[in-house]
């Protein structure tokens, strides 16, 4: 169990790893009808002029702040200087990361799966609290 002190002294502890996000769970975080729907079109419109990443939380938590394309765990596996990241245009790409510095970091907890937000609405003001259930 690690513990420290967020925003003026908001005590926090946890059990686990913090790192970047993988592409998947993008991916998940939208409606399970476009589980089978390639990440890289999350930002492209279907036929009927709907897109993946509108169903997205993280969508909308990822752009309701400071905007930014992220940085994302997993690399590109064909070529040894890419990596995966993610673009505010709501979609995961590729790209050369010996050429390109401006990408953002989100560092992320992988929580348990009995995790729960008791209260809090992750502001400064309200920041969550996770009970272990």
């Amino acid at each position: 169990e690690r513990s420290s002190n967020i925003w003026s002294g908001n005590q926090t502890s946890w059990r686990g790893t913090v790192a970047l996000m993988y592409p998947s769970d993008y991916g998940y975080s939208a409606d399970s009808t476009y589980w089978t729907t390639a990440i890289n079109n999350y930002g492209t419109a279907d036929s009927d002029g709907s897109y993946a990443r509108s169903t997205s939380w993280m969508y909308e938590t990822m752009t309701s702040a400071k905007s930014i394309n992220s940085w994302l765990l997993s690399p590109e596996s064909d070529y040894s200087i890419t990596a995966m990241y993610w673009t505010t245009a709501g979609h995961v790409s590729y790209i050369d990361v010996d050429s390109y510095n401006y990408r953002g970091v989100r560092p992320t907890l992988n929580l348990i799966s009995g995790a729960k937000i008791t209260t809090g609405d992750g502001s400064e003001s309200s920041p969550y609290v996770l009970q272990e259930i």
